[in-house]
Formats: C-alpha cells, structure tokens, sequence
C-alpha cells in the first residue's frame, strides 16, 4: 500500500509538472485518442459483463468434481476487479484479518450497490451549485460503476440453497453475503437489495429515458431540415430546406451561416476525395472539388448485399451527417441544464436521438445480473445476442468502428456465456476477440463522420478567408487521402 501510494504520488507530480509541455496533437493523432478513448470504455463495460457471466459455471454434482469446477479462475479473479466493487476493496486489503469478520463483510455487501448511488447522489448535490457539472459527473459514474452496483444489488438478495456438491442444504440455506444468517431471517436485507434494484433496474433508466425525450423536444426542428444538391458548371450547389419556420429569428442570418456550414462538410466529407473550395453564398454553399467526386465506401457492403443503390446510400449517409452537425451546433449554444450537463454523452452518438440506446444497454446489463443470479444460460444468451443484434442494425455510435466493436463485444458475450457452462477455454477466447478487433482498428482510427466534425470545427476556429485552410487525413478502406475545405466569404 505504501509503495502504490509513492508510485501514485510521483505520478501526479509528473504529470503537473508536465502540463503545459505536452505537444499538440495532429489531427490524426486527435482522432486516434478519441477512437481509443470510446474503445476502452466498451472494453471495459466487456470485462464487466465477462465477469458477471462467470457465474455461470457449470453446479457441480455430487461425486462428478473435475479439476477445472473445483479451482478458481485466476482470469475471472483478475476482472472482477473492474467491476471497482467494495468486496474487491476487501479482498485486497483483506480487512477481516485485522477487524471482525462478519462487521467487515456485512459492511462491504452493503456498499457494493450504496455507494454508487450514494455518489449519484452527491452528484446531485453538485449540480444545485454548478450547472450541468453534476449530471456531467453523474454520467461518467455510472459508466463506471453500473454494472458492479447492480450486480451487487443482485446478490444481496441471492439465497445458498445447495452446499459444494449440489446437495440441497433445505432448512440451512444461508444468505451468501451474510453467511451467518438463513435466507428466511433477517428482512432489512431483502428490503435494501429490493430498494437498490429498483433504482439500477428503473429510476436510473427513467432517468436516462428522461434525456431522451429532453433532446427530442430540442432537436426537433433539425429533423425537419434536407440537403438538396444540384450541379451546376461544374460545381456542386448544396442548399437547406424545411427552415421556414425559423425565419422569424433574429439571428437568422447567422444560423442559416451555420446549417450550411454544416451541410457543406457532411457533403465534401462523403462524396469529395481531396480538395475542396466551398463558397458560402446567401442561401446556398457551392462546393468546388478540385479532383472530382468520389464515393466514401461506406454503402459498397449493402450495395453488394442487398442490391441497395449506392447514389442513394450516400445521400441518405450525407443527411444523417448533416443533421448529426446541425445538433452538435445547436449543443454548442445549449443552456439547459439537463442538455448542458448530458453534451458529452449525447457527443458519442451520431444522432443526440440515439441516446435510447445508453437506455438500452443500462437494462440489458440489469436483466444480465438478474438472469445470471438465477443461473439461466440460454436467457443469457439470447440477452448477449439480442443486444448485438440492436447495435449492428442500428449502429447509433458516432464512429463506426465503435458500432461493430460494440456489436461484437456482446455477440462474444454470448459465446462465453456458453463457454462459462461448459469449457472455460471457450470464454477466454471469447473475451480475447475484442481486443484484438481493437487492435485492428487502431490502424485506421478515421472515418466520414470525423472527418466531417474536423470541417466543421475547423471552419469554427478560423476567421475570414482561412475559415477551412489546412490539411486533415482520411483513412478508409486502407486508402490514405489527404483532405482540405477552403471558405471563401
């Protein structure tokens, strides 16, 4: 302990010391740091749930012990520690040496699923005094620390009903947490575990929903907005419509500035390969590509499968980024406290509606803990692909590579799920697959849809005729282009 504090503490002074001598990043790098960032998070939410499925090995018999039943897995032992639980604390201080055993075990059950929601509830707190700091906060707890709260509000209300060999133990079944009381006895057990679950299983869901229907309400007049492109001399005029209704403004001018700043990099970002000159007229953008159009590549898999039209594909794909900017516009100026608070997590999502399926996964990872608590593996299973299935159709994530690392993160759930019950082996690849598939993505961290952010923020960050000078790189289908936006006023 004393020697991670030391280790700990240096680290932090190097770090301060360092602040401010850290170079800036390239564009590239940027995009690289933001794809990892993301990646991690979906790993981490993997270990996770690989862990709670780890419950799910095989009861053993009576008289039919195998080696691999009886001993503890040392991977499952090692990531159970990202579940940040109170019982891991325990185990690493090993606390019930020095004080009374059951005291300290009674103590770590009640924390596992308190203390999340007692810092939720802190967060709030914050929030009173700083606007939109506690939601932001509160947000990041519970990426965190959900799965381990709700799996620790599970197994407070978990019951020992068979001994070592799958003998029913009848009369002296025992709460395993609190191995000195039978399942009938002590109810405030049963009230605090009912209690926490219906805050992991609803009220945290409800509040999830609540941003959802918040940002629908907000984002309501950029669903009514359409790109139209039309060629004309050889250049493209990208115009807006469905913006009558907010002509009235008085900063109209400077808004309508803005949706066709938006329209034009969802346009160069998907059908322009290399340079670009756009020029922003009254009510129109004209886009000049300096080496042609070419396609993204993004539609060429359903094309091929489906017979879907390519053109089409790309004009869909140019709207859902347009309308993916126009919200990220509109959140730059948000003052809602809940819209202010929430920014980053709806910044994940390509569209901020796709925040339902934050919602989703909270409950697939309830359901999970639940359906684990009680030893159902095809339950499981179907939970794990059901969810991969969602993500994959959907693919609400802003990047790509997230959609299909998230999509196959549960779908090797399911495989270890399976492997859990009947050959651990199984389980261990199936948690090894993601991080390779990550591995894999690293090497092309870019994509359309960041591309056409960096337009957008670079034409933010500049003034004048410079508004898009500059170079940023676009990595697709192992082709390596280089891309520019010049505004001229």
């Amino acid at each position: 302990m004393l020697g991670s504090a030391i280790a700990l503490t240096l680290l932090a002074a190097a770090a301060w010391l360092m602040r401010h001598r850290v170079p800036s990043l390239s564009p590239s790098n940027k995009c690289l740091l933001q794809l990892l960032v993301e990646q991690l998070a979906a790993l981490l939410q993997l270990t996770q749930l690989w862990a709670v499925l780890g419950r799910l090995r095989h009861p053993v018999s009576s008289g039919t012990e195998t080696d691999e039943q009886t001993s503890s897995d040392p991977v499952l032992s090692l990531l159970e520690v990202f579940q940040f639980t109170s019982a891991e604390v325990q185990n690493f201080l090993a606390l019930e040496c020095v004080y009374d055993g059951v005291a300290v075990r009674s103590l770590f059950a009640l924390a596992t699923p308190l203390v999340p929601l007692l810092i939720l509830l802190l967060c709030s707190c914050v929030e009173i005094f700083s606007r939109g700091l506690g939601i932001r906060v509160g947000l990041k707890i519970l990426t965190v620390l959900f799965i381990g709260g709700a799996s620790g509000s599970a197994q407070l209300l978990g019951c020992q009903e068979v001994d070592g060999a799958g003998v029913p133990l009848k009369d002296f079944s025992y709460r395993p947490l609190f191995p000195q009381q039978r399942c009938n006895e002590a109810p405030w057990v049963d009230r605090i575990g009912w209690t926490t679950a219906l805050c992991y299983g609803v009220f945290i869901p409800c509040f999830l929903g609540f941003l959802f229907a918040e940002q629908n309400v907000i984002m309501r007049k950029v669903k009514m907005v359409n790109i139209q492109t039309a060629f004309q001399e050889g250049k493209v005029l990208v115009r807006l419509q469905g913006l009558t209704a907010e002509q009235s403004l008085k900063d109209w001018d400077t808004m309508l500035t803005k949706r066709l700043v938006c329209g034009a990099a969802a346009y160069v970002a998907v059908r322009v390969k290399g340079r670009a000159v756009v020029e922003l007229a009254k009510d129109a953008v004209m886009v000049t590509p300096a080496e042609g159009l070419g396609a993204s590549g993004s539609g060429e898999v359903e094309s091929l499968v489906f017979g879907s039209d390519a053109e089409e594909l790309e004009a869909l794909q140019c709207h859902v980024m347009a309308q993916m900017l126009m919200e990220r516009s509109i959140l730059e100026q948000e003052e809602d406290r809940v819209m202010l608070g929430a920014k980053q997590l709806f910044l994940k999502y390509a569209k901020c509606e796709n925040v339902w399926m934050e919602v989703c996964v909270k409950v697939t990872a309830a359901a999970l803990v639940s359906v684990v608590a009680v030893n159902n593996l095809w339950l499981s299973v179907a939970i794990t692909l059901g969810m991969a299935l969602v993500i994959g159709l959907t693919r609400p994530f802003v990047q790509p590579q997230l959609n299909v690392l998230q999509t196959a993160c549960f779908a090797c759930l399911a495989v270890a799920a399976v492997g859990f019950r009947y050959h651990v082996a199984l389980a261990r690849l199936a948690l090894a697959v993601p991080f390779g598939l990550l591995l894999v993505q690293l090497r092309h961290p870019d994509s359309p849809e960041m591309l056409a952010l960096r337009l957008q923020q670079d034409r933010k960050g500049g003034s004048g005729e410079r508004g898009w000078e500059g170079q940023s790189f676009f990595l697709f289908a192992d082709v390596e282009s280089d891309h520019a936006a010049v505004v001229r006023h």
